[in-house]
Order: structure tokens, then C-alpha cells, then sequence
């Protein structure tokens, strides 16, 4: 399991505040007494842990490995996600299931779990495992153009087996992910924020 901090422009800022006592109103009776030799707090410092990346700045996630992403103010899971395996060229149980447009189909037994409040620091469930949102990387390092989001790809298993379309926060859900890809292996990348770290990849 690994877990990756969320922050927010709210969330991410400390502000200081300077306090200070109302001035003394002229007084010529009026005598300061020395400060009160009293050391200053140390600042305490939140230890964030550090997440190992690749070449490409993503974290490179195993079948079986879970991801959460969390609220550093108050240490709550916001969203949760899984994929439980990876499968190259699947036998395709849908009704209308057809050859890959791209060449191979890769599947994801993926599972999601959010809270409500991901909402808030701007996490969308529905996206983890859209395919229309990832990018397929060759053996090479090269990221490919072709899509693998495709008519064939959806098609290749009943809806009842698939991962659905539409999740929002506070819903959980677990089905098959397909991706048409263009190679026989690589990486399937995908992008929810890289300049928070959150860039995930999972190889076939």
C-alpha cells in the first residue's frame, strides 16, 4: 500500500501571524521590565514521505498495489484505487466484442473507493481508470499517439463486467478497465496531477 499527500492553495499555506500589544499610552511614571528570559518554540516541521518515481516522474504501481491519497490536515483517505491485475489480449466476452483497432487489448481488474470530501481538494473518482485519459509508453520510452480508448475496447466485455463510466465522490465501485494499445508491451501512464506527484504507471 502506498499513500500520497493532497494538498490544496488553502491546505498547502502556513500563515504567521505577528500578534502584538496594544502601545503604551506616553506615561513618564511608567517603567518596562526586562523580557522574561524565555527561549523560543522550535518550529515543528510535518514530515512528508517521500514517493520513489521513474525517469518520467510516475509512480510505478504493481498488480495488487494500492494507492491513497490523503488530507495532510487531518490524515483522512480521500480516494483509494487498485488494480488488481493486468492481462494482455483477454478473450472478449461482449455481445458486439470485435479485434483490437490498435493491435492489442490490455485489462485492468480495477477497483476505486472515495470519500466525499475528495470533492474538495479536486479529485475526481470517474477519472482514475477513464482510458481516454491515459498514454501508452513503448518499451522504448516512447509515448505513443494512438488512443487507447476505442469503440473496441469498450465493446470487448458486457457492461455488467466493466468498470462504469460515470463515478463521483463518496462511490465505490470495481469492474474491467480495456485499453486498445498500438504494442504488445510497455506502460499505461496515467495523469492526475504531475505537479503534485500524482502520476501513476502500470506495466503489461
Amino acid at each position: 500500500m502506498k499513500k500520497t499527500l493532497i494538498t490544496t492553495t488553502l491546505t498547502a499555506a502556513v500563515l504567521l501571524v505577528g500578534c502584538s500589544a496594544p502601545a503604551n499610552d506616553a506615561d513618564p511614571n511608567f517603567e518596562s521590565l526586562p523580557a522574561a528570559d524565555t527561549p523560543a518554540p522550535e518550529p515543528v516541521e510535518e514530515t512528508i514521505p517521500e514517493v520513489e518515481v521513474n525517469d518520467r516522474g510516475s509512480v510505478v504501481m504493481q498488480p495488487g498495489e494500492t494507492e491513497i491519497l490523503y488530507d495532510l490536515e487531518d490524515d483522512s483517505d480521500l480516494l483509494s484505487f487498485t488494480v488488481n491485475s493486468v492481462e494482455v489480449n483477454p478473450e472478449c466476452t461482449g455481445e458486439r466484442s470485435d479485434d483490437p483497432e490498435n493491435g492489442t487489448f490490455v485489462v485492468f481488474e480495477a477497483e476505486v473507493d472515495s470519500d466525499i470530501t475528495a470533492a474538495d481538494h479536486y479529485l475526481d473518482p470517474g477519472l482514475i481508470f477513464n482510458s481516454a485519459g491515459y498514454r501508452v509508453i513503448d518499451e522504448d520510452g516512447t509515448t505513443r499517439g494512438e488512443s487507447p480508448n476505442t469503440s473496441a475496447a469498450h465493446n470487448c466485455f458486457p457492461e455488467s463486467d466493466s468498470f462504469p463510466i460515470n463515478l463521483g465522490p463518496g462511490e465505490k465501485a470495481s469492474g474491467k478497465v480495456v485499453f486498445d494499445v498500438p504494442v504488445d508491451s510497455g506502460s499505461l501512464l496515467m495523469d492526475i496531477d504531475p505537479s503534485q506527484g500524482l502520476q501513476y504507471e502500470w506495466e503489461f
